[in-house]
């Protein structure tokens, strides 16, 4: 079942509800003063901003847990009955879990709605008012929750019946506003003992879609574990357009897609594999490494305990040559093979050591932890030496290294060096494969997003694709040199988009004039870098998702004299003469695929909420979001 939001109307400035530590009731509803209202605004405007969900109501205090458990209930009167009740909680659960079992759960995550977090509303709270744990459990409550609940086991005054406004509902079981005001207090998993839900991944605050929770420890370390191994596949559909809201000819035209390479399949072997990923981990651990003994490393060092290993083995080999010449047998038998590109040899002692000495280190046994943290003389004396060798070593080995890499002969060192060259030079940002044609009956056209992402290091919201590839500049980061500082680190990605349909989308259901160009898509990221999809769409390809207000995608149009805007943005008014052209942001997870506990690759599925309908006058296909 599909989520459905309705449409936002002009608030009342006059108007507001009483508010509270607590859960006010929704009949709070009282004329304050001019004084009180300059008061309140006041307050307003020196309060952090709060979210503005678009399954809201018209003022901010209908931005909560409760709002939006009657818009998934579709209860617009109040419930008269426990039974009422009882079908109403069936009737969000439908919508809201895709999936449950002892170990995991699955759910269809609305829209504008945060994680977790001290937010009036969050996947958190609707989480526990739903599956309550032991400790927000009363004895009324787990008869009320827990079974279907029959008039005669409540007992009920017409006092208890709570009843609310004209335009929302109310709940008439006992205990239902103790839940949301308890469920209200939680801001983070650990704040409750018995919490029943482990976060697994997450989804974006405007992003809608499959979301997986599991129900303990176990399960989630397996579920963790196959989405850092990229074990897992995720489809998103998505709804994109113009920049500009004058353009009339659908994005991602047939056009657009006559001018991108192609290229062979051969070409993301190194994403199939998984050995680029690889590289740019092992990379970023070596840079990341805070640990005092691996501080001033390089590709190539080797550590005290490799050195020490190392030595150990050419004093072997001497001492096994010797005895091998004794014996009068060949030596090149015993001999490795000598290698023109191989790496510097272990510097020579001082002194030539003596075969007694020999003898003395190879006593010590292979273990250099051993060796370290023996406390005898005779020990000490050897960890002084073979740290000394190692310091000489790595300065020789680092010298090397650099030397090949400026002659261009050490191929691992490259991409060590620089994974954004392999990413976004090896490959273009937008390219085709030549096996994925399109499909000219089904008009499906496929191709490829390959752009490095990075975030910026004071913490700012947005990402930033590789300024080289990108097609406009974001936050007036302009394709300049790189440099260490203003730049942020940046991520190898890789985004495979599929055009489902192209045609129009109908702003309003009284408008049947005022269309704009969309194109719906089907996106599968290769990487899980945040924001990527948005800013891959919009930077590199040049089409935003549509609502999505980071990007460039909240697109306003003009609006008809005779036409009465229905979306209207709480607590910001639109342009004199315009009207936002969505109220959410496009963007929802289909699919995910994943190796759990059971040991099977399982998928699950929310339903699309963009679907292609027939217009108001019946003469062509337009999309619809719901």
């Amino acid at each position: 079942m599909v989520l459905t939001f309705p449409r936002r109307l002009r608030t009342c400035p006059h108007i507001v509800r009483t508010q509270s530590a607590h859960y006010s009731h929704p009949s709070a509803i009282h004329i304050i003063s001019d004084q009180a209202r300059v008061q309140c605004i006041m307050q307003e405007a020196t309060s952090p901003p709060t979210d503005n969900p678009c399954w809201g109501g018209p003022h901010s205090q209908q931005h909560d847990l409760e709002q939006l458990l009657k818009v998934l209930g579709e209860k617009a009167t109040p419930i008269a009955s426990p039974d009422e009740y009882s079908s109403f909680l069936e009737c969000v659960k439908r919508k809201v879990v895709v999936f449950q079992d002892e170990n995991y759960l699955v759910i269809n995550k609305p829209p504008d709605l945060r994680m977790d977090g001290p937010y009036r509303a969050s996947v958190h709270k609707l989480l526990l008012y739903l599956f309550p744990p032991p400790s927000l459990r009363s004895p009324v409550m787990n008869d009320t929750l827990t079974s279907p609940v029959n008039c005669s086991d409540a007992t009920e005054s017409k006092d208890e019946i709570i009843r609310g406004d004209k335009t929302h509902a109310t709940i008439h079981v006992p205990n239902h506003y103790a839940l949301l005001q308890s469920v209200s207090s939680f801001s983070k998993h650990s704040c409750l003992k018995d919490d029943p839900f482990r976060i697994v991944h997450q989804l974006d605050y405007a992003t809608s879609g499959v979301l997986l929770y599991a129900k303990s420890k176990r399960a989630a370390g397996i579920a963790c574990h196959s989405f850092q191994e990229r074990k897992t596949k995720k489809q998103y559909v998505a709804v994109v357009t113009h920049k500009n809201a004058d353009v009339s000819e659908p994005p991602l035209s047939f056009g657009f897609f006559q001018n991108l390479p192609l290229l062979p399949p051969s070409s993301l072997s190194e994403w199939i594999d998984g050995s680029l990923e690889k590289r740019y981990r092992k990379k970023r651990r070596r840079e990341t490494e805070d640990r005092s003994g691996k501080k001033n490393t390089f590709d190539g060092f080797m550590p005290v305990h490799s050195v020490f290993a190392k030595w150990r083995g050419v004093l072997l080999r001497m001492k096994k040559e010797k005895e091998a010449k004794n014996e009068n047998a060949h030596p090149k038998l015993i001999q490795t093979k000598k290698h023109h590109d191989s790496v510097p040899p272990l510097p020579e002692p001082e002194k030539p050591l003596t075969p007694e000495e020999i003898e003395e280190f190879l006593s010590l046994g292979p273990s250099w932890k051993a060796v370290k943290n023996n406390k005898n003389a005779q020990s000490r004396c050897w960890v002084t030496v073979v740290e000394t060798m190692a310091r000489e070593y790595n300065a020789s080995l680092k010298k090397f290294h650099a030397k090949k890499v400026e002659l261009g002969d050490d191929n691992d060192a490259k991409t060590h060096a620089g994974v954004e060259k392999t990413d976004s030079v090896s490959l273009p940002p937008l390219f085709r494969i030549q096996t994925e044609g399109a499909d000219s009956k089904a008009c499906l056209d496929t191709f490829y997003i390959c752009a490095a992402i990075g975030e910026y290091k004071d913490g700012r919201f947005e990402v930033l694709v590789d300024p080289y590839v990108a097609k406009s500049p974001v936050n007036d980061v302009t394709n300049k040199v790189r440099e260490p500082s203003p730049l942020p680190e940046f991520r190898p990605s890789l985004t495979k988009c599929t055009v489902l349909w192209r045609g129009c989308m109908q702003i309003d259901p009284h408008d049947s004039l005022t269309m704009l160009p969309v194109a719906k898509v089907l996106l599968q990221p290769w990487t899980g870098r945040r924001h990527q999809l948005r800013v891959h769409l919009a930077q590199v390809a040049g089409f935003p998702i549509l609502g999505d207000v980071t990007y460039g995608g909240d697109i306003e149009i003009k609006a008809r004299d005779d036409i009465q805007p229905d979306i209207v943005r709480c607590n910001e008014c639109p342009a004199q003469g315009t009207r936002a052209a969505c109220r959410r942001m496009c963007l929802h997870a289909k699919e995910l695929s994943i190796l759990l506990a059971e040991g099977d690759v399982k998928s699950f599925e929310a339903p699309d909420p963009f679907t292609i309908v027939k217009s108001s006058r019946g003469e062509k296909e337009i999309l619809a979001v719901s």
